[in-house]
């Protein structure tokens, strides 16, 4: 199996132009029946890119966190093999950046969500980037959020983190069940390339 981590960011957010809400405070992912709750717009700021598809990018406006939250495709699964697969890929992928990982990356349970990881470790000038992963099935597809941090603040890393985590959590479909919705990962592996990680804030 040859996974490649999820396509989020086509560009620096930094460089795409912001873009104004809708009217009713909801976002289209992908396909028009998804739709969520944003984050705060007093602490983050909407990114676009012209012709880009199934993903929404935002900005903190103290520049020192990105988010992304992308629609996988059709035939996109969680599963052990999946799950090994992307760990082993983004331990790779720090490797390679000779990055020094202060926190390998780590499932962390949350009943909310299929899957998160969660990963810590050096950027430039010795600053620490603070990211997670987050996936969630909607009913027969996948939604993934990531978060990347650069902050010496525990406290508004876990703002950042959680607003993320909200708006995934957030979305909604037509015929969706009001109650909560498991999120069992599926047992059939898949082994679709599916793209590059998210780029990091800078300060």
């Amino acid at each position: 199996m040859n996974l490649r981590l999820p396509l989020l960011i086509l560009a620096l957010l930094a460089a795409l132009p912001l873009a104004a809400a809708d009217d009713d405070n909801q976002i289209q992912l992908g396909d028009s029946k998804f739709r969520l709750t944003p984050p705060p717009d007093s602490t983050w700021e909407k990114s676009e890119k012209p012709g880009a598809q199934n993903f929404i990018a935002y900005i903190s406006k103290n520049h020192d966190a990105v988010m992304a939250i992308q629609l996988l495709p059709p035939d996109m699964e969680i599963n052990q093999a999946v799950t090994d697969a992307l760990i082993k890929q983004l331990k790779s992928s720090r490797t390679k950046s000779k990055s020094k990982m202060l926190l390998e990356p780590t499932v962390e349970p949350d009943d909310r969500f299929a899957l998160k990881i969660h990963e810590r470790y050096e950027v430039k000038d010795g600053k620490v980037a603070d990211q997670i992963h987050v996936y969630r099935y909607l009913g027969q597809r996948i939604a993934l959020a990531t978060v990347n941090v650069v902050n010496d603040d525990a406290d508004k890393v876990k703002t950042y983190h959680a607003a993320a985590e909200d708006a995934l959590a957030s979305t909604t479909w037509p015929g969706m069940k009001r109650q909560a919705q498991p999120q069992k990962p599926a047992t059939r592996p898949t082994s679709r390339p599916i793209g590059k990680p998210l780029s990091r804030p800078t300060r």
